[in-house]
């Protein structure tokens, strides 16, 4: 398994967005089919990349053993539909930062992937399926907005009932409010970025 280039993953992802303007534009099915297939080979790509960053342990082997002879299609298609490796099952016999790996390495590069994206990061923190994402504009009042895409540092977001107008705020002015709960952005996805840690077993003495 080798590592993907920074170069690949950025073909890919302005190939999704080209894709993504034919279609809106021409309602072009055949430009549809292989957008949603590249999709699949970028959250693949990204998984890959993640997966190789880890430091060696038992965990890390036995999630390269299960990828190994998979493609990137294949795996970026299992992480969106929850099936195969990014089973409940899977998930659940690996450590946390596991699921956290699958998730992130979900493309938020449009509104329909932000949405995918944004549902995982509420389930992992048990934010409910009614999770409100708000920016405090001129340290006032916050506004309920609506994530297009997750960069970086930033996110671009548009505020509910204003469709036409984009706007960009550094991740830490984003706070998601569910359930009682709340986190900001950056805080979030700092989480879901800490490596896979090896699983310590300790022996209790009697």
């Amino acid at each position: 398994m080798d590592k993907p280039t920074l170069a690949e993953e950025m073909a890919l992802i302005y190939s999704v967005k080209a894709k993504a303007a034919d279609y809106a534009q021409k309602r072009n099915e055949e430009a549809l089919k292989v957008m949603v297939d590249e999709v699949c080979v970028l959250t693949g790509v990204r998984f890959r990349s993640r997966l190789l960053e880890q430091p060696t342990s038992r965990c890390v082997s036995e999630v390269k053993a299960l990828c190994e002879n998979t493609t990137d299609l294949d795996i970026g298609n299992q992480i969106i539909s929850r099936t195969g490796v990014g089973s409940v099952e899977c998930r659940s016999s690996f450590p946390q930062q596991f699921g956290d790996l699958l998730d992130m390495s979900i493309p938020p590069i449009m509104p329909v992937l932000s949405s995918i994206f944004m549902g995982r990061l509420s389930e992992r923190f048990g934010l409910g399926e009614d999770v409100v994402a708000s920016v405090q504009r001129a340290r006032v009042e916050r506004k309920p907005v609506e994530i297009s895409s997750i960069r970086d540092d930033y996110v671009e977001f548009n505020v509910k009932g204003d469709d036409e107008n984009r706007w960009y705020v550094p991740l830490k002015d984003v706070l998601l409010e569910g359930n009682g709960r709340a986190i900001s952005m950056d805080s979030a996805l700092a989480q879901m970025s800490a490596r896979i840690q090896p699983v310590v077993q300790q022996q209790l003495n009697f």
